[in-house]
């Protein structure tokens, strides 16, 4: 697990390019709950960004890890879906607003 550093003491100085601004290396983070880093991307303009498409990938990754009925084709949830123990798939049964603020 990576622990996270204020921004003075992590590398994202970029002190080569331009000494007078002080600029930073642009990072985007992918977190997964907990703050648990997934993935770090770290560049320059087009070459270093995520696109949409890794973003969705990587959230896909991240959303399979902490959700236990992401894949309902396996036979364990499709038994239970077929005995009508519907409380583990979530968020079966509960309106939208029931489900905010359940992480807290």
């Amino acid at each position: 697990m990576i622990e996270l550093q204020p921004e003075n003491d992590a590398t994202l100085a970029d002190a080569d390019t331009d000494p007078v601004h002080d600029p930073m290396i642009p990072h985007v983070v992918v977190l997964e709950p907990d703050l648990v880093i997934h993935k770090i991307y770290n560049g320059y303009w087009f070459f270093g960004r995520p696109t949409m498409e890794e973003l969705r990938q990587d959230l896909r990754a991240v959303t399979r890890k902490c959700r236990p009925d992401w894949d309902i084709a396996t036979p364990e949830l499709k038994a239970a879906w077929q005995q009508r123990r519907k409380d583990i798939f979530y968020p079966y049964g509960k309106r939208f607003t029931q489900t905010l603020g359940e992480g807290e």
